[in-house]
Parts: structure tokens; C-alpha cells; sequence
């Protein structure tokens, strides 16, 4: 052991030598006592570690999945645990659940003291067996805002123990906002329609909004912007027809993203009725994207493309061109956009899909 002195602190280093059998548990502690001169006194035990002699002696668990400073709940989380010395023998593993009542709680020397998750529970929770070397944490089980720690445990049937932890920290989404979109009805590639997004704040700023409209099947992403926590969005843009077997009735998605990834969403019901066939025109449309894009409005010009690509199969009158000839140009002015981050990467590939259809609807220049 060795003690220096550095002003009125010591710092004392030492190596300690372990028997390397199997039998043989350690828990080390150091013990911290602050002198009286310093107006106060207080005893610290700091559990340095708490391993056992045989037992991964060479291991570490690590994130796979989902593995920022905080994980999004609704992503599916994996942890792996690895053991590359001194593994041989009858082990057995398994993982435990805690969680926090505070977040700003250290994670205590005794995980007792928490809440511990019922092994059922905790079972449910997950998509493979908790007693395994890795666990897969199932979407939507953690909840946002909370503290958890994860404790895995090896032991051989003498009651030799070795555990390892990791904490994680679940985000919470953007909140406290509200979403609109007026009017409620009108008419597709026709009727002004507003949405709006107001009150929404995060702390991991800035917050990304995107509507998108259709089923999950379907849904097509026609806007996105990415601004401060707390600042209004405002948009004004058309929308496609609705179904017909629905009374037109289309599903209008707004979604509120912070910088990690977590979501809120509010959902509207927007009748559309299709604009009458003789006011479509697909050579004027297709001409305003071809115009978007050369004037460098990227945003406006993939909302229109997503728009068009919904509506394609009804843009035959009124046009001097074909359904073939307009999925071309747009398909050939569309490949020269380079997305710029996951939410304009989605809405060209939104775009592209809608506008490639079946093979009978393209040109062989096209296919």
C-alpha cells in the first residue's frame, strides 16, 4: 500500500493479490473518512465492485440495441453480456429488473432499496428467456421518464456469485403541445389546408414535425421541419382524395420528434373529395415540381411528389402528356434529390414507391 499526501488530501493506491479459485468470494470496500478540521465529518463505504473469484472474471455487458444515453421505449432494446476468461463450469445466468421512484437517485450499493420488477412481470417484458446471456427488451415496456438498472447475475451451485449492472434512462417525448389541421373538409390538390402545431416543448431540442397521411400500411410522409422546442409550426398545403369506399375520409398523421427519437401523435379525420376530372391536369403539376426543384425548395417540391404520386392514376384529363410520361419526368427529377436526414430520406422513398406502381404503369425508359 501506498499513501500520498497532496495538500489535505491522501491518496492511497494498493494491488491486492487474489486466490484464483472457484471457491473463493471477494467483496472489496474502501472506507472514506473526512477529517474533523474540515468542519464536518462523514464515514463513505463505496462497494468498489462485487465479483467472485471464477466467475466471469473477463466479462462486460454491452448495448446492441437502442443504446444512446437514453433509449427511445417505443425501439426494442438489446444488451449482450460476454465472458472471455474463466467460464468453464456449471454456470448459471440471470437478469433482474429495478427501478427508480427519482431519476436523479444514485444507483444505490444495495439494488434492495429500489423497486424490483417481478420476475413474471419482468419475463413478460422481454422476448426471450431472462436467464439467458443476452435480453431483448420488447418495445413500450419501460416507461418513459423512468430509471432503471438491469443487474445480471452468474453463479455456480456453491453459491458463488458475480454481478454486473447497467442503468438505463428512458426518454420521455415532446409534450405539452396541441396539432390542428383546418378545415376539416375540402377538396384534393385544391383546398388550402392548415396545419398547425403549437405549445410542444423537450428538452433534447430541436423537435422535428412531420405529417404524413394514409394507414400504417400506406402512410405516405408529405412535410417535415425541423425547429426549437416550444416554437409554433405553421403549414399550408393540399391534400390527396380520401377513399371512396370511406366517404373520403382520409387519416391525417402529425407526429412531434425530439433530437433522440421520441414520439408524441395526434391523428385527424379530413375528408377529401377528389377534384372534378376535368380540372386535373398532370402537365401543370408536374411542371410546379419541376419548377420546385429548379428553384431549390426541396420540401415543397417532395410534398407536391408525394401528393402526385397518390393521386396518379386519376391524372388523365386535361393533360397533354400520359400518366406513363408524367411517372417518368417525376421519376427522373426525383432521382437527382439526396435526402438530407431520415425524415427527407422517407418521404423520396414514400414517393418513389407511389410513383413506381406496377409495371404496366411505367415507360421502359422508366423501368
Amino acid at each position: 500500500m501506498k499513501e500520498i499526501t497532496i495538500g489535505k488530501t491522501k491518496v492511497v493506491t494498493a494491488v491486492i493479490y487474489l486466490s484464483n479459485q472457484d471457491e473463493i468470494s471477494y467483496n472489496p470496500e474502501v472506507i472514506i473518512t473526512h477529517d474533523s478540521s474540515l468542519q464536518y465529518e462523514k464515514i463513505t463505504v463505496l462497494d468498489l465492485c462485487y465479483s467472485a473469484c471464477g466467475i466471469y472474471k473477463s466479462s462486460r455487458v454491452c448495448c446492441f440495441k437502442n443504446c444512446k444515453d437514453k433509449i427511445i421505449s417505443d425501439e426494442k432494446t438489446i444488451l449482450q453480456s460476454e465472458c472471455s476468461a474463466f467460464c468453464s463450469g456449471e454456470l448459471t445466468f440471470s437478469w433482474s429488473l429495478y427501478c427508480y421512484d427519482e431519476i436523479n437517485t444514485p444507483e444505490p450499493l444495495n439494488l434492495s432499496s429500489l423497486h424490483e420488477i417481478p420476475q413474471s412481470e419482468f419475463q413478460d417484458m422481454v422476448y426471450n428467456p431472462i436467464n439467458e446471456l443476452d435480453l431483448a427488451i420488447k418495445p413500450y415496456s419501460l416507461q418513459p421518464g423512468k430509471k432503471y438498472t438491469l443487474a445480471f447475475q452468474a453463479s455456480r451451485p456453491t453459491g458463488t456469485l458475480g454481478e454486473l449492472r447497467t442503468t438505463l434512462l428512458v426518454n420521455s417525448p415532446p409534450a405539452g403541445g396541441t396539432c390542428a389541421v383546418s378545415p376539416s373538409s375540402g377538396i384534393a390538390l385544391s383546398t388550402n389546408f392548415t396545419f398547425t402545431c403549437d405549445g410542444w416543448t423537450d428538452p433534447e431540442s430541436p423537435l422535428t414535425y412531420e405529417f404524413s397521411y394514409g394507414n400504417n400500411q400506406t402512410e405516405t410522409l408529405f412535410h417535415f421541419r425541423t425547429i426549437a422546442s416550444g416554437t409554433k409550426f405553421s403549414l399550408v398545403d393540399w391534400l390527396p382524395a380520401g377513399e371512396e369506399s370511406s366517404n373520403y375520409t382520409l387519416t391525417v398523421t402529425a407526429k412531434v420528434k425530439d433530437s433522440y427519437g421520441s414520439s408524441s401523435i395526434e391523428q385527424f379525420m379530413i375528408q377529401v373529395r377528389p377534384l372534378p376530372e376535368e380540372e386535373l391536369n398532370a402537365t401543370k403539376l408536374s411542371g410546379l415540381f419541376a419548377e420546385h426543384l429548379a428553384n431549390g425548395d426541396t420540401l415543397e417540391a417532395l410534398s407536391l411528389a408525394s401528393l402526385l404520386s397518390s393521386t396518379m392514376n386519376t391524372l388523365e384529363s386535361g393533360s397533354t402528356k400520359s400518366p406513363e410520361q408524367v411517372r417518368e419526368e417525376m421519376l427522373t427529377l426525383l432521382s437527382g434529390v439526396e435526402p438530407q436526414d431520415m425524415s427527407s430520406a422517407m418521404q423520396v422513398s414514400g414517393s418513389l414507391s407511389h410513383l413506381v406502381g406496377g409495371p404496366d404503369q411505367m415507360t421502359p425508359k422508366a423501368q
